[in-house]
């Protein structure tokens, strides 16, 4: 993995010059950027302002989106909001479902490569290990997309009791501490299955 630096552009613009490539804009005079290079295509420049380059901008390998989509989903799950009148885990079930997703689509790209290899190929150590991590990466996306929470949704123990204004209140706080559990146990769903490497 290339290594990223982080510069502020000092020279005005060359006849060459340094285009982001997220927004597509050039990097001024003035500019802080990240820049990095992999082994092949030359050196890569992004604003600090379009943010930090994702796995898939340093990486070659096929499994970096995946990596990507992870990360998405970790966001999405850290950021998750329940609907307050009818909470459950469909959204966060959702979320781990996009990642599976990509994990297949990844585990077909193997597939393609494989299929596109020289027959002699397919039988030697490279087509194995192409055909080995495409099912690793399908059994790796069934345990991801097959979370178990403690709750589908929570449970309010209501005190007839009490007034309205305090049920409301215990009702919050039953949400919010729900809300932190099934969203911790997402995320350590999602960060407990290691990611299948193709090692060719």
């Amino acid at each position: 993995m290339p290594r990223v630096h982080t510069r502020t552009r000092q020279r005005a613009v060359t006849k060459h010059p340094m285009v982001c490539n997220s927004c597509s804009q050039e990097i001024a005079r003035g500019d802080e950027y990240y820049t990095w290079e992999k082994r092949y295509g030359g050196p890569q420049y992004r604003h600090v302002s379009c943010g930090y380059p994702r796995q898939s901008d340093l990486s070659s390998a096929k499994t970096a989106q995946l990596h990507d989509a992870i990360s998405d989903a970790q966001d999405q799950i850290a950021s998750w909001d329940p609907d307050a009148e009818s909470p459950d885990t469909s959204d966060l079930e959702s979320f781990l479902s996009d990642v599976a997703s990509t994990a297949r689509d990844v585990a077909q790209e193997y597939r393609d490569s494989y299929d596109n290899l020289p027959e002699n190929f397919q039988m030697g150590a490279t087509g194995e290990a192409l055909e080995t991590v495409a099912d690793e990466l399908e059994s790796w996306a069934d345990e991801v997309e097959s979370p178990s929470f403690s709750e589908d949704e929570p449970t309010y123990d209501e005190d007839p009791t009490e007034s309205e204004e305090q049920i409301a209140k215990a009702r919050q706080e039953t949400l919010e501490s729900w809300t932190e559990n099934v969203r911790q146990e997402a995320l350590d769903h999602l960060e407990s299955q290691d990611v299948p490497e193709h090692q060719g």
